[in-house]
């Protein structure tokens, strides 16, 4: 629920009111307190955009229509054809290109094809189409190694916006903050700061903060144009991945069509090596529209400090008191400092 900033409440305060909003004992959620911009009482309810058997019958509908283009055996790779397997049907290490994803037991999909950027330049698409027909993610790695090499850094890229006049570029934006999912302002240099040396919340928690589409990908290559020209030289398998393509049905649709939005945009994120359980940089389960490439260009280290960790494990020892509490109606008893 976005945070309503002409209210005057900081984001601190908002957390303390957050932290008393809390799913009741049979598991139903009330309403938001009405400094949350909800009303206080009644019960929210989960809703649906479609019918109860939509997800089956999308199913039923579409095995049909594979069934009647005989894509069963279009689409159908037996597993000793894979490079990524010896003649015994072992996961051939050598090369490094499988990536361990799972540890399910008589499983064939434990390990995601995950190829060097400098092994799929110039060569055929047809172990990448054995992998992603079958819907698994493909993983390439050292990608910008094929470009010039401009920076990604966060100071750098603050700078190159900088320039932009401050009528076609906001110097605050408004990031989610990954504690209550609430919409916060900030400004943009502060933001950067914070991803490159940390931040601190409500009672000194790290502050874990998200920056979605900056700037906004229309205005990508306006904004940031080497910056754009760089990502789409790193792109791997640019048969598909280059919206101009051949092989991008993005392509292929009709001009009557609405365009599915492509990109490119920047995805900004904090997030500490600790695992938080509250609060932590993560995605919402949700579907897109068309298959996406997500390439990481930048990373920085942020090192939480001794009293700080101390701090934070005495504050995950409670929530998971609160937890089990909540979730199972267990008690256990924790001290407190």
């Amino acid at each position: 629920m976005p945070l309503d900033l002409s209210s005057g409440i900081d984001s601190t305060k908002h957390s303390c009111i957050a932290a008393r909003w809390k799913a009741n004992e049979n598991g139903s959620i009330s309403c938001p307190p009405k400094d949350l911009g909800g009303c206080g009482s009644a019960l929210l309810e989960l809703r649906s955009m479609f019918k109860e058997n939509a997800v089956v019958e999308l199913v039923e509908k579409s095995e049909a229509i594979a069934k009647d283009l005989s894509l069963e055996t279009v689409l159908k790779y037996p597993k000793q054809q894979c490079l990524c397997y010896t003649s015994i049907d072992e996961i051939e290490f050598a090369n490094n290109k499988p990536r361990k994803a799972a540890s399910r037991e008589d499983s064939t999909d434990n390990y995601l094809y995950c190829p060097k950027a400098k092994d799929v330049q110039n060569r055929n698409l047809k172990h990448f189409q054995r992998h992603w027909t079958k819907g698994e993610p493909v993983i390439v790695t050292n990608v910008l190694e094929n470009t010039p090499g401009l920076s990604w850094e966060p100071f750098v890229l603050w700078r190159v916006l900088c320039r932009i006049k401050s009528n076609k570029f906001e110097q605050h934006v408004k990031a989610i903050d990954c504690l209550d999912w609430t919409e916060v302002e900030i400004n943009l240099h502060q933001f950067f700061k914070g991803y490159m040396y940390g931040r601190l919340g409500y009672c000194l928690w790290p502050q874990i903060l998200k920056l979605k589409a900056l700037p906004a990908s229309k205005k990508f290559e306006e904004h940031l144009p080497r910056h754009h020209a760089e990502f789409l030289c790193c792109l791997p398998f640019k048969e598909y991945t280059l919206s101009h393509c051949g092989l991008n049905l993005d392509t292929k649709l009709s001009e009557v069509l609405p365009k599915l939005e492509m990109g490119p945009e920047l995805h900004l994120a904090y997030g500490v090596a600790q695992e938080l359980g509250r609060g932590d940089s993560v995605t919402k389960l949700h579907c897109n529209m068309s298959d996406v490439v997500n390439v990481l260009v930048h990373a920085a280290e942020v090192k939480l400090k001794g009293e700080r960790l101390a701090s934070i494990m005495m504050l995950k020892e409670r929530h998971h008191v609160q937890d089990l509490k909540e979730i199972f109606g267990m008690k256990k008893k924790v001290d407190r400092v």
